[in-house]
């Protein structure tokens, strides 16, 4: 680290310091021993104005854009941070200092190799939007009007000294206050960290908009604005400027003649579009990031966070809100051990019981009259008790259909999401249940047995070197085997017997989706085979009593 950085790295842990224990919560500084290391003078405790939440957001707030921008990525995981301190977090402003344009222009003079004055035809040196990390200019780009959002001037500097900082409070805390390591605070400034830097690069967010503009190509309720590639950097972005109402606005909605009801139905299945079938969301779609054209369409803005959700979290995702929706919690258990979210020490006795609490609830309210929102706020709050775990895109998938659920009810008095997503669960286990997808599910189990088959001549090799050098002793003792191997040579052919009918209904299945006009006879010959002599299997493991 270089003598700058260094010293500007004390001048800001200082700050840091006094303001957190500005805000009564000089015992962290005490615990950590950061107070002897800085002198810190001690300050007289007095009567806290404001509750804990409220003081833990305004310190936030003070500390500046990145500790505004740790506090609304806390805000998206309530499986650990508790429920007043989320609302809390989701209150943070950012900065609305405007940066002069002499500056602002130089660094999109740096990205793009070219003056402002070059490229467009018109530009407003005034930002019309601003944030802690860029601002953003009404500008004009061959005819068109665009939206040029700029990266202000020393923030990465800044960032690398905060995130240092953060890293070694962290470790200090790990240290020193040893109920804060089920939290796991590295963890969260390394995940902090890591969604940081994505959402500092504006090229991978204008990618970000492209794929996303790119899954609503076809939907005529849904306008994405086109990103100008050749103007996009990673500290520059330009896209399409869109005129719109902000979703939240219903007078101005109203006014405009916009269908509420109907503008709500969009927003519903666009976001179920994004979950079940493109397994990539809009992380922030909060109402000043969706715009209603006049035409009455849905337009999304602000590509900085947004999440991805494979097939396998679908899934658990959809046994997760099933569970929760029809008051199983059974179900909920499995969904939450699918994502390995309990750990083994995990008292699932005691969180079963405290779930089937909440769930009793709700169990004799009708779908429609469920409110999602507290059912799932009322379900972390005892998964935090347990310490239970889910994954961060999982977390952010959940705050963001809470989020929805605000919206629309706004928007629709009878808007219900736990109503609106059961045809999209009923359509993708349908999928899922697909003779294709069987099959890709056969497959890759087949691919698995495949794998391991091969290693076994290695590892049995292995196993053969360390006998011989003495590594390994293994002693037998002879009392009463004979059932055990006769056993065992029973359930191997059966083992074998399973997989060569695979193995035939793999083959077959493939012969005859390779005709789209006939059913090739070795594939009807191959079914015949293998339903027979799975015929045959179960009548011998019937026989034997033996499943």
């Amino acid at each position: 680290m270089n003598r700058y950085r260094l010293t500007e790295k004390l001048r800001r842990y200082k700050q840091i310091i006094n303001v957190v224990t500005k805000y009564g919560f000089g015992i962290i500084v005490e615990k950590t021993h950061l107070g002897k290391l800085f002198k810190i003078p001690s300050r007289k405790r007095k009567k806290e104005e404001f509750s804990a939440p409220v003081r833990v957001r305004k310190m936030l707030e003070e500390l500046g854009p990145v500790f505004i921008k740790l506090g609304q990525i806390l805000s998206t995981r309530p499986d650990f941070v508790p429920l007043p301190y989320i609302h809390e977090l989701e209150k943070l402003q950012d900065s609305t200092f405007i940066v002069p344009f002499e500056k602002i222009s130089e660094i999109f003079r740096k990205e793009t190799g070219k003056s402002v004055g070059e490229v467009f035809s018109e530009f407003e040196e005034i930002a019309f939007a601003s944030a802690s990390v860029s601002q953003v200019h009404r500008a004009k780009y061959k005819g068109t009007n665009v939206a040029v959002k700029i990266q202000k001037p020393g923030i990465e500097e800044q960032i690398k000294v905060d995130i240092s900082i953060m890293y070694d409070i962290a470790e200090l805390i790990e240290k020193f206050i040893k109920e804060s390591q089920i939290y796991q605070p590295l963890n969260i400034v390394r995940e902090f960290e890591k969604s940081l830097k994505k959402e500092l690069d504006f090229s991978m967010e204008g990618r970000n908009i492209e794929r996303f503009r790119e899954n609503f190509e076809k939907d005529e309720d849904i306008y994405v604005p086109f990103v100008f590639r050749e103007l996009t950097t990673r500290r520059v972005l330009t896209l399409e400027f869109v005129k719109g109402i902000k979703i939240n606005r219903i007078n101005e909605l109203e006014k405009a003649g916009i269908d509420k009801k109907k503008l709500s139905e969009i927003g519903l299945n666009s976001m179920m579009k994004q979950i079940f079938i493109d397994g990539f969301f809009h992380g922030d779609p909060h109402p000043a990031n969706i715009l209603v054209t006049e035409e009455c369409r849905l337009c999304f803005i602000d590509f900085g966070i947004v999440g991805r959700i494979s097939e396998e979290r679908r899934l658990e995702l959809i046994y997760f809100l099933k569970g929760l929706t029809e008051g199983n919690s059974s179900r909920i258990m499995e969904s939450l051990e699918m994502m390995g979210a309990m750990k083994e020490d995990t008292d699932t006795k005691s969180f079963r019981e405290e779930i089937e609490e909440i769930l009793d609830q709700y169990r004799e309210i009708p779908i429609k009259d469920i409110d999602i929102n507290t059912l799932i706020e009322d379900s972390f709050s005892v998964m935090r008790k347990y310490y239970i775990r889910i994954p961060a895109n999982f977390t952010l998938l959940i705050k963001t259909m809470v989020t929805l659920e605000g919206i629309g009810l706004s928007l629709n008095p009878d808007f219900s999401i736990a109503v609106g997503i059961k045809p999209h669960i009923v359509k993708f286990m349908a999928e899922r249940a697909r003779l294709k997808n069987i099959l890709k599910d056969i497959i890759n189990i087949s691919g698995g047995f495949a794998r391991m088959a091969r290693e076994v001549p290695a590892s049995i090799d292995s196993l053969m070197k360390m006998l011989k050098k003495g590594y390994i002793n293994i002693a037998f003792e002879h009392k009463g085997l004979h059932d055990l191997i006769s056993t065992i040579d029973k359930s191997s052919s059966r083992l074998s017997f399973s997989l060569i009918i695979a193995a035939l209904i793999i083959s077959s299945s493939l012969i005859m989706m390779s005709d789209s006009g006939r059913y090739p006879v070795f594939g009807v010959v191959g079914f015949s085979v293998s339903a027979i002599l799975g015929v045959w299997l179960v009548i011998d493991i019937l026989r034997h009593r033996s499943l």
